[in-house]
């Protein structure tokens, strides 16, 4: 899926996440017939499959992940882009979305759930820590004490110094990397990540900070957290009713009434 409108735009692998996100969408509401929704979800899935992944600077992914934009021709990095952890996170779960849908016994169906399965196994959540010991890593790098996730990295110059510190749009991807079934990030991730987070209060609201509003709600788009209200996040880590990270959504009310 193209990035933007423009003859010449790239891939996003993010928005190519959400495309296939609305494929069920389309297929519940008519606009698509089921099995030729299924043939577009299984191209894109072969073709993310059985893409080339290497180090090398002129591939479409590595260690299971892919670079932000890809070229719409070939498929392969668009100019010097990065490879981006949390892009490649919305792209995985866009696949586990569809596959959750396509739950006949069709053969493209069947094959939809095995690539999808296929290639969440692929991604190596611990190669991403950064700051944990891994084989073969193949691009140049450092040792940190730090264990939260890289934002990416590319060939030419290794790693991304930025790591996913303070609450944001990586929350998908924590929780996809804590449920692998291959490489799960460690416990002590979640805490290192946890440390990052800004308490603010405002309106009598102590909630879990963070400005933009599309950091709220883009993971919600693929988790249902409706039945984790009460193991909410605190500054001691503690379960705690009075801390509410969707707070920052009840601050919103007041601050728009005192401007109406």
């Amino acid at each position: 899926m193209a990035d933007n409108t423009r003859a010449d735009s790239p891939c996003s692998i993010a928005a190519t996440g959400l495309g296939l996100s609305c494929h069920p969408i389309a297929v519940l509401n008519g606009w698509l017939k089921r099995a030729e929704a299924a043939e577009r979800v299984l191209t894109a899935l072969r073709f993310f499959e059985h893409s080339p992944q290497g180090p090398e600077p002129d591939v479409t992914g590595y260690k299971g992940f892919y670079y932000h934009f890809l070229e719409m021709k070939d498929g392969r990095r668009a100019g010097k882009c990065e490879l981006s952890t949390v892009d490649s996170a919305f792209l995985l779960a866009g696949m586990l979305a569809a596959a959750a849908f396509f739950d006949e016994e069709s053969p493209a169906e069947c094959e939809i759930r095995e690539a999808a399965d296929a290639l969440l196994r692929r991604a190596d959540w611990q190669w991403a820590l950064y700051g944990v010991p891994c084989n073969a890593n193949g691009w140049p790098t450092e040792t940190v004490e730090d264990v939260t996730i890289i934002h990416g990295g590319t060939p030419e110059n290794g790693f991304i110094s930025h790591r996913y510190q303070g609450y944001d749009e990586s929350l998908l991807m924590h929780v996809l990397g804590f449920g692998s079934s291959t490489f799960p990030l460690p416990p002590e991730c979640y805490r290192a990540w946890q440390k990052t987070f800004e308490w603010r209060k405002q309106y009598g609201i102590e909630y879990l900070h963070m400005g933009p509003l599309f950091i709220h709600q883009l993971s919600r788009i693929w988790t249902a957290l409706l039945g984790c209200e009460r193991q909410r996040w605190s500054r001691t880590g503690e379960e705690d009713d009075r801390k509410r990270g969707s707070g920052f959504l009840d601050v919103r009310s007041p601050w728009c009434t005192r401007r109406a």
